[in-house]
């Protein structure tokens, strides 16, 4: 898409099984995130719903109390990536200083609406994370991605998420490539699809096939129009 900066590429990334599964799948994370470092991008985007108590806590953590450190930005290698998340509705309150000390994320960024509660604001303010606020309820995300351009330099960003997100920037016509890590599996027919909530044909063209151990494959496609 055109930004003021130029030109920003954005990069759909996931795992999935060969039906498009996406929940209870066999996922390989040392690979799924070698694909995810190899685009190099300056903003790694993922949902509030991953980045959730509840997911936290899925993978046998807790979040730790806030320290005075948390209220700063953390000064990291620029070569990192921020971390960028929706969260209209403030529902990462009180847990992102979590995020905020994984040592591969340059900072967390957040993006909100006119609808965002204004306590939640204070709460970013007060420990000086960046945000965008664009939208009347939910997030303009075409003028979210031109202002991350503007306002921090980027030119490349990495969505790495559920089907939610992703189908969101689908559908708005705000994904250049999609990129896949299939697992070699297939699922119950009544589990959740990667693609279930793309509402227009898509067409693709092949940029990558790249084989990977245990029966994976990664598959990168370019999309070439609507």
């Amino acid at each position: 898409m055109e930004t003021p900066g130029g030109i920003m590429k954005v990069i759909l990334h996931n795992s999935m099984s060969l039906d498009g599964s996406f929940i209870g799948i066999a996922a390989n994370m040392e690979l799924h995130y070698q694909a995810v470092n190899s685009f190099g991008a300056q903003v790694y985007m993922v949902g509030s719903n991953t980045t959730s108590r509840e997911s936290i806590e899925q993978y046998g953590e807790t979040v730790p109390p806030e320290t005075a450190s948390d209220f700063q930005k953390p000064v990291r290698d620029p070569a990192l990536s921020y971390w960028v998340i929706p969260d209209t509705k403030g529902t990462l309150q009180g847990i992102l200083h979590y995020h905020r000390r994984f040592e591969y994320c340059r900072d967390v960024i957040l993006l909100i609406s006119d609808a965002t509660p204004a306590g939640y604001i204070e709460y970013l303010e007060q420990r000086n994370y960046g945000y965008i606020k664009t939208g009347s309820v939910h997030v303009n995300y075409r003028e979210a991605f031109k202002q991350l351009a503007q306002r921090y330099g980027v030119d490349t960003i990495l969505v790495d998420t559920g089907s939610r997100l992703g189908n969101v920037l689908l559908n708005e016509g705000l994904v250049d490539e999609i990129s896949l890590v299939v697992t070699p599996e297939i699922l119950a027919k009544n589990n959740r699809h990667l693609f279930e909530g793309v509402e227009h044909h898509i067409r693709l063209r092949s940029k990558k096939c790249e084989t990977m151990p245990d029966g994976y494959i990664w598959i990168v496609f370019e999309i070439i129009g609507h």
